[in-house]
């Protein structure tokens, strides 16, 4: 199965660069467990900051592997009393503003602190771009206390944690091996309420995003199971079981479906990682959904079209970010 059998190792903490996965970096992926360590001293200031001034939050895209390369620390801070209230003590401590030129929403902002290089970005609701993936406050309502590293941070619980990782990838179109491997690392050892997932899934119209991850993992946990690679993990054959229902529902349901499985499950199985989904099956799916609303005269949940256009456009302009004054916050 290629370079797809090296994520099981990966979410068992084998070093990547010993399995010869091709492009590191671009697969979230480092060859020494260093730059975690980095990345942890890094969280660790930032969640001290929190702490202080008592600001509700949630780390989100968090890496739970200690090969991972994560540079920002990516916060849902969904009250905006939170958050203006973070904005002052991160201005205070000499944190510089900056926002994308084309920002996915006019009050998730970015901050970065030269002298110590830490980025610390702030969502201000569950979406990425047009694609809202739960509504507000439940994540925030259901999150849990953990420990990462040296201190104590809250995350989003294992059924949100694996829908962020999917739906930030789908946004982004593509898939790495850190990401799938996270998400192997969370089903070996955290149930997830699959009645929840679904129904998120179907309410915001994200079938062909959780297509896109489901059918790699039931293909890595068969494989996991047919050669004994992972260990007896009674919680991990339980979600496997819940993931092969979810996906023999959805590749039921239509050709596009079937079509987007079929074209992510060869690529991973002969191409190397980071995986992109086609730039057709992109536009397809987003006028699908787009044709969708429109026929049931509903208002746009899951805007995929929207998206995309927002970011072939952003990479057309460049991609970089211009500092705004933040006097309307303070």
């Amino acid at each position: 199965m290629g370079e797809l059998v090296s994520v099981i190792y990966v979410a068992k903490g084998t070093p990547p660069h010993k399995l010869g996965i091709h492009k590191l970096r671009e697969n979230k992926l480092s060859s020494s467990h260093m730059e975690k360590v980095i990345w942890l001293k890094k969280l660790s200031y930032v969640i001290n900051i929190l702490n202080e001034i008592d600001v509700e939050y949630v780390l989100i895209k968090y890496l739970n592997l200690p090969f991972a390369r994560m540079q920002d620390i990516d916060l849902l801070v969904e009250d905006p009393n939170e958050r203006k209230k973070l904005f002052r003590k991160l201005l205070d401590l000499n944190f510089i503003p900056f926002q994308s030129i084309l920002p996915p929403h006019k009050d998730k902002l970015e901050f970065w602190l030269p002298r110590m290089n830490i980025q610390v970005d702030i969502y201000p609701i569950p979406s990425w771009w047009k694609i809202r993936f739960a509504p507000d406050h439940i994540i925030t309502m259901t999150r849990e206390k953990v420990k990462i590293g040296s201190c104590e941070v809250y995350v989003p619980n294992p059924t949100h944690d694996l829908l962020i990782m999917i739906t930030h990838s789908y946004a982004h179109g593509v898939i790495t091996i850190g990401e799938l491997a996270h998400e192997v690392k969370l089903l070996m050892s955290r149930k997830v309420s699959w009645d929840v997932f679904v129904s998120l899934t179907k309410r915001y119209h994200l079938e062909h995003a959780i297509l896109s991850h489901l059918v790699l993992l039931r293909s890595l946990i068969q494989v996991a199971k047919e050669y004994d690679i992972l260990p007896e993990s009674r919680t991990l054959y339980e979600n496997f079981e819940n993931i092969t229902n979810i996906v023999d529902l959805f590749l039921s349901e239509s050709v596009l479906n079937r079509k987007i499985a079929t074209i992510i499950l060869n690529k991973a199985l002969n191409s190397h990682f980071p995986i992109s989904l086609p730039i057709s099956v992109r536009m397809f799916s987003a006028f699908h959904e787009l044709s969708f609303s429109v026929f049931k005269r509903c208002n746009l949940q899951s805007n995929e079209l929207q998206t995309y256009v927002i970011f072939a456009i952003e990479l057309i302009v460049g991609g970089g970010r211009a500092t705004k004054r933040l006097k309307k916050w303070v």
